[in-house]
């Protein structure tokens, strides 16, 4: 198991402890600063800040704070976290759209970017808050709400200032959106995707400008999204790697491969098409991945994570289309907001269109909307006589998905989330954490979506120093299209799905690839396979709960919260491919079990470390702000 590096600053007599690790840091005076991270520039109007090294970025940043205050962070652009240590306090800031988290452990008056330090600080209890709202699914978990894995220890919220000192903590939210749909048939998709270009363009170039020493490298799916990012990347870069998990064995990947080659060609990509025979055999009985928090979708880090961090060197920089989908993907969830916010006739017209795609009665989507529509509480009452059986005369799955997904756990018997009532007050909890981020004035379904693809792959690129690049989760990107983009050009059911993006891509992406019908791409049989290859390293997870405490780990499926029979029957449907709100959440419980004991491992052999006087992660150098 590879220990993290990290940052640790903590409160201590006299003054505070300021462990910047390996990461770029700057101090002036009684003050110091260390992130993590990528600051594009100092404010929207200053030149960008690639070519200068990241301790110079270090150093301008603190000192602009030292000039300006608090307002200096907020203005900063980029994805990144920092901690200004001062005689008197500790400052924890994050960035409005940073992928990365920052953790406070309020009783040890301590801030670190992992958990580990913390955890070794004295917060390493398991917080089952957190626990029973990650194994349900709770959206924006990793984004909008404060709870972690661990009892004692937040996260920073985005757009967010935190405040240690002697007397307490103070946190004020410096940066927020109210973005809201608006309707303007006037404005022209040429218009707007020429605009999507320039900011991705933008992205793209900024991204490059301070791209680390190893490879440059793009995924390459052969997909509108991760295309047009290769494209940008290969029209800037010279000698530019490419990768694609490919199953030669399916016509939807045959095709797919197709125009990634396509892609390869036209820019001079250097393009790897990587079967399931080249990726890593994973063996979780015998394997521990570090991570600071678990994730439904680890097995696709442990299989595709493994696989693109082993074919890069050190110091790369790999590009990804992550994060289209959330701004440029149709949803008819749009149709009940859209009336929610008086826009009657935009939202009827969005319903006709949607009922002549998706070949439904126009009467029985009518339905659906004002279902809806309903508080969920009420909408449950509704179904609950039809529980278990085969025809509900109030489905609303073709309008408001969610709702059928997000449903209880039936083998779920204690907790916040086994109840209906459990789910609907987190919801709202949710709903409103969200609010005071970016407003109600869009559909946006998990704001966690800015943190994901880190938190699956960082465990697998942080060892090597890889760093990850999602040019379509930048903030002036999502200012455009949530703010100033007509509502009609993205969620348009009349022609082609994400017509935006593609007009975007005019003249970029090769012609076939961006006029092509579906790119869809379905993962489930790679997650099938990799189910049942460690199928009994779940079943000892789930049911073993002696072995669990063996390795010092809580054996949460012995609670009196968990029907076990129940469990194991969920899982053995998943195992075949069952889609319901129980498999679901077994695939996310086994996330978490695999996380705990893994991480349960890493705070033991830190412990051994220290034990023999190693240097812990976190203390590459130390200095005292006094």
């Amino acid at each position: 198991m590879h220990l993290p590096d990290s940052f640790l600053v903590k409160g201590a007599e006299g003054g505070v402890a300021f462990e910047p690790g390996a990461y770029p840091s700057a101090q002036r005076g009684e003050a110091a600063l260390v992130f993590e991270g990528r600051i594009d520039r100092l404010r929207a109007d200053a030149p960008p800040l690639g070519g200068q090294s990241p301790s110079a970025v270090a150093l301008l940043l603190l000192e602009a704070f030292l000039r300006e205050g608090d307002v200096a962070l907020a203005r900063a652009e980029g994805d990144f976290i920092a901690v200004i240590a001062r005689p008197c306090d500790v400052l924890a800031w994050k960035s409005f759209a940073a992928s990365r988290q920052l953790f406070i452990a309020e009783r040890q008056r301590a801030v670190s970017n992992r958990l580990l330090p913390l955890a070794l600080a004295g917060a390493s209890e398991p917080d089952p808050i957190y626990r029973d709202r990650f194994i349900v699914g709770t959206p924006s978990l990793l984004h909008a709400l404060p709870e972690t894995p661990l009892a004692g220890v937040r996260r920073v919220l985005p757009g967010h200032l935190v405040t240690l000192s002697p007397s307490g903590v103070a946190e004020r939210q410096l940066v927020r959106r109210a973005w809201r749909y608006h309707h303007d048939r006037r404005q022209g998709i040429r218009e707007a995707g020429l605009r999507v270009r320039e900011l991705l363009v933008r992205g793209v170039e900024e991204r490059l400008l301070q791209a680390t020493p190893g490879d440059i490298c793009c995924e390459l799916s052969g997909g509108l999204d991760s295309s047009f990012i290769a494209c940008l990347v290969g029209a800037r870069a010279s000698h530019v790697k490419a990768y694609m998990f490919a199953r030669p064995d399916l016509p939807s990947f045959r095709a797919s491969e197709g125009y990634a080659r396509s892609v390869a060609d036209r820019y001079g990509l250097d393009l790897a098409i990587l079967t399931p025979s080249d990726l890593p055999v994973v063996d979780l009985k015998g394997e521990h991945v570090y991570s600071d928090e678990p994730s439904d979708f680890f097995w696709f880090g442990q299989m595709f994570g493994r696989a693109a961090a082993a074919r890069l060197q050190p110091a790369s920089t790999l590009f990804n289309g992550f994060g289209a989908d959330q701004l440029f993907l149709r949803s008819p969830r749009v149709v009940p907001h859209l009336l929610r916010q008086g826009l009657l006739r935009e939202g009827a017209a969005v319903l006709r269109d949607f009922a002549r795609y998706a070949q439904r009665s126009e009467a029985s989507l009518a339905l659906q909307t004002a279902l809806s529509m309903l508080p969920r509480s009420g909408y449950r009452k509704l179904v609950r006589p039809f529980a278990g059986r085969r025809l509900n005369p109030f489905y609303v799955g073709d309008v408001n998905p969610d709702w059928e997904v997000r449903s209880t756990v039936p083998w779920l018997r204690g907790g916040e989330m086994a109840s209906a009532e459990g789910l609907e007050r987190v919801e709202s909890l949710r709903l409103a954490a969200d609010a005071r981020l970016i407003g109600d004035g869009i559909v946006c379904d998990d704001l966690a979506y800015l943190a994901a693809s880190t938190a699956v792959y960082a465990p697998f690129m942080a060892p090597k120093q890889i760093r990850e690049e999602s040019p379509y989760c930048d903030l002036p990107l999502m200012d455009y299209v949530y703010g100033e983009i007509s509502v009609h050009l993205v969620h348009d059911f009349r022609g082609r799905y994400k017509e935006l993006l593609r007009v975007a891509q005019e003249g970029i992406v090769p012609e076939e690839l961006r006029n092509r019908a579906h790119d869809t791409f379905v993962f489930d049989s790679f997650r099938s396979d990799f189910l049942k290859k460690n199928h009994a390293a779940f079943v000892d997870l789930m049911a073993s709960s002696d072995a669990l405490r063996d390795q010092g780990t809580a054996p949460w499926v012995d609670g009196p919260w968990v029907d076990r029979r129940g469990l194991a029957e969920s899982f053995e449907q998943l195992t075949f491919g069952v889609q319901t709100s129980a498999t679901r959440a077994v695939l996310t419980l086994l996330g978490y079990l695999v996380w705990w004991r893994d991480f349960q491992v890493a705070v033991k052999r830190s412990r051994g470390a220290a034990d023999r006087d190693e240097r812990p992660p976190g203390s590459a150098r130390r200095a005292s702000v006094t």
